[in-house]
């Protein structure tokens, strides 16, 4: 395991290293432990890398690292920016499998979205609760209004995620379509074309 951190990007100077030692575990599911090891490693530049690591495993395998998902919440107060949008991408990319990880990280994650300094994490926010609410109706219940507020804070630059999350609320709550497509329409003049292409659909859906 030791040999496998010693691969990482800190630690060869290699800036595509991480995605090296990721291809490496996806070859080989056992070499994982060693990366999850690594987390909470006294080295914290180590604990960025391993967060990357997992990110780019789990755009293959989310299923691989879903059961480490309990792992992540630390990583989110990591005082390193990278650190922590690396953990809440990861989070983004298992969310719909870990539910019941999720539900209760819902007012933290309202939080994050509301007040985060960072774009990225708070893009990757939203993208977890959107991901979150395809799991029930109950999540999509509870995912509904953080979804909503996000598509108005920080004048709109969430709107494509939060859309994307609105529209797999309407998919499972039909009661909710209208007020989907409302916040749709509000969006159909967004100064972002990607924007105003997922509202149109929304609005006409």
């Amino acid at each position: 395991m030791e040999m496998l951190l010693n691969q990482l990007s800190s630690q060869t100077g290699n800036s595509r290293a991480n995605y090296e030692v990721a291809a490496q575990c996806l070859q080989d599911k056992t070499l994982l432990a060693g990366i999850i090891e690594g987390t909470v490693n006294r080295d914290n530049d180590i604990v960025i890398d391993c967060a990357e690591v997992l990110t780019e495993i789990a755009k293959v395998q989310p299923v691989w690292i879903a059961p480490y998902g309990h792992l992540l919440p630390g990583l989110l107060n990591n005082k390193n920016n990278r650190a922590r949008w690396e953990a809440m991408h990861c989070f983004a990319l298992i969310a719909e499998y870990i539910p019941e990880i999720i539900e209760p990280m819902l007012d933290k994650l309202m939080e994050i979205v509301e007040k985060d300094k960072s774009v990225i994490v708070r893009d990757y926010a939203v993208d977890t609760v959107g991901n979150y609410s395809k799991t029930s109706e109950t999540a999509a219940e509870k995912a509904y209004p953080i979804l909503e507020r996000s598509a108005q804070v920080w004048e709109g630059r969430h709107a494509k995620q939060a859309l994307e999350g609105l529209g797999n609320v309407a998919a499972i709550l039909p009661g909710k379509k209208r007020e989907v497509q409302r916040i749709a329409e509000e969006n159909l003049e967004h100064k972002k074309g990607v924007v105003r292409k997922i509202a149109k659909k929304l609005a006409h859906g």
